[in-house]
């Protein structure tokens, strides 16, 4: 059976079928001449995988149902948690849509503060919103995994300085490699001042974060600053 045999049958489009495979759960076996080649077994398998997807099981799921790692009756039992916590989400978020196009306010005239201390109590009450877990996924991808805060020594007195790098990065380079995120971070802070001597210094460099989460490398470099630059 052939890539266009199983779009006909079981109505799905080619890229879904790309996309099984990709991540794991189904591998076509190949003829001579390169073609992906589909058993009568492929098929059903990947029936179960779209099965149970549509019930709501993540891809992990059901790569965990493949290896017998876990029961169908637990792993629909975890799906239906979550799915039931989604629905709580997004049935508070509808609630808030339904209240703010009730009040007939535009944009520019919502009443902020009101809307934000009303969600702020509902939160405590127990009641979820849908977009404001998404703003906590995004922010816990977005902040830094590591602390940049380096103790630095003076290079005209020696005293030791603290220092948030974080507030001088101007640039970032992510590569995806076999462990993850590869993040490189470079700072350049030329306005620091001694808090001994009082004179101005430059720190320059980068630091390394690979895996996600653990300092690989770092490079840091403090530069004393003429005293002509120093009094301009």
């Amino acid at each position: 059976m052939k890539m266009k045999d199983v779009e006909e049958t079981l109505n799905i489009p080619r890229s879904h079928i790309h996309y099984l495979e990709r991540e794991g759960l189904f591998t076509a076996s190949r003829g001579e001449n390169g073609y992906r080649e589909f058993s009568e077994q492929d098929l059903l398998n990947i029936k179960m995988v779209l099965i149970l997807m549509t019930a709501g099981a993540s891809a992990e799921t059901v790569k965990k149902l493949q290896a017998h790692d876990i029961t169908l009756d637990d792993a629909l039992k975890q799906t239906e948690i979550d799915m039931r916590k989604e629905v709580d989400e997004m049935l508070g978020s509808l609630e808030l849509i339904q209240q703010i196009r009730a009040s007939n306010v535009s944009y520019d005239s919502l009443p902020r503060d009101s809307y934000w201390a009303d969600i702020q109590i509902k939160e405590q009450n127990g009641q979820h919103f849908r977009g404001h877990y998404e703003l906590e996924v995004i922010s816990d991808w977005a902040s830094p995994q590591v602390s940049m805060e380096r103790i630095v020594s003076c290079p005209y007195c020696h005293a030791m300085n603290r220092i948030d790098l974080e507030e001088y990065v101007y640039v970032e380079d992510s590569t995806e490699k076999s462990m993850g995120q590869e993040l490189y971070r470079y700072f350049q802070a030329d306005d620091c001042h001694c808090s001994k001597c009082g004179k101005k210094y430059q720190v320059v460099g980068s630091i390394c974060e690979y895996p996600y989460g653990s300092i690989d490398s770092e490079q840091i470099e403090i530069k004393p600053i003429e005293e002509e630059q120093r009094y301009e």
